[in-house]
């Protein structure tokens, strides 16, 4: 299991979380999820699959937030 935070205060940090979930892919990932912030709305994309396919299916760099 891995778990990743991080903030930025401009820019949007979705595909700097995909990339690190990336890396840590390698624990045995069989799910992926991915929240972020944007004002006072919270974007979660998540499903049961490798990140890549995850990622092709949500696009997981398009998420909104900071």
């Amino acid at each position: 299991m891995g778990i990743l935070g991080c903030v930025y205060k401009e820019d949007n940090v979705a595909p700097t979380i995909h990339a690190a979930l990336k890396r840590l892919e390698y624990r045995g990932y069989d799910w992926v999820g991915v929240a972020t912030v944007q004002g006072s709305r919270l974007y979660i994309t998540k499903d049961q699959e490798k990140i890549d396919q995850v990622h092709n299916s949500h696009n997981l760099d398009s998420l909104a937030g900071s």
